[in-house]
């Protein structure tokens, strides 16, 4: 068996919605075996509802944290059941995990991939479909653009700080797969930084508001 999402409901107020890097910081504290480079997993974004002005709110009962793995590292990662977390000094805590299986779909979606070098929607899109090619992957792909006032009909951009670094990428959708092409972009993902939610895809329409 491949990877498998582990979903932790979340409890709490809210939060960032750039929480990459302290959310990746406060897991790997509690699971130091992440650290180990030989490690294979992701950490998506926490889910929740967009408030604006930069923050989401969790929400009871629907706000998870997800971590893609292997299925025999599952037992690793069942201690963060019950744990306390401090994200940028929200306190937070994880309810009991369940197991969902990667699910085949034609359409993914992931809410930021960052590829070194590549900060322009156009320099994106040629090494996004570099490294599909790379993969196997024949999919169709788009940057989806944003529907706000001040950039409607513009490219989405996103942003990660880690520590005293920005780092600019986009979200990306990927068309068109067939089910062999979808698991395997789900597994492999696509640009950096997959640790702290980088190129974290899942199914069009299965993502959680205030995350694309």
């Amino acid at each position: 068996m491949g990877s498998v999402d582990l979903l932790f409901p979340v409890l709490g107020t809210d939060l960032p919605t750039d929480h990459h890097y302290p959310l990746f910081a406060a897991v790997t504290t509690l699971l130091p075996w992440l650290h180990d480079p030989r490690s294979r997993y992701a950490l998506a974004p926490l889910t929740g509802e967009y408030l604006g002005n930069g923050r989401l709110r969790l929400l009871p009962g629907w706000s998870k944290l997800r971590l893609r793995l292997p299925a025999a590292d599952i037992p690793r990662a069942l201690p963060l059941a019950g744990k306390a977390l401090t994200i940028a000094g929200q306190k937070l805590r994880l309810g009991v995990p369940h197991v969902e299986a990667l699910q085949p779909a034609p359409t993914l979606i992931a809410h930021t991939v960052l590829i070194k070098h590549a900060t322009e929607p156009d320099t994106f899109l040629q090494a996004a479909r570099k490294q599909l090619d790379a993969l196997e992957i024949q999919g169709r792909i788009e940057v989806p653009l944003a529907d706000g006032e001040r950039d409607h009909g513009k490219p989405q951009r996103h942003v990660m700080r880690v520590q005293d670094y920005v780092i600019v990428g986009y979200p990306l959708l990927v068309r068109d797969l067939t089910p062999a092409e979808s698991l395997r972009l789900q597994e492999a993902g696509l640009g950096g930084k997959r640790h702290m939610g980088g190129g974290f895809f899942l199914p069009l329409g299965k993502q959680e508001e205030g995350h694309v």
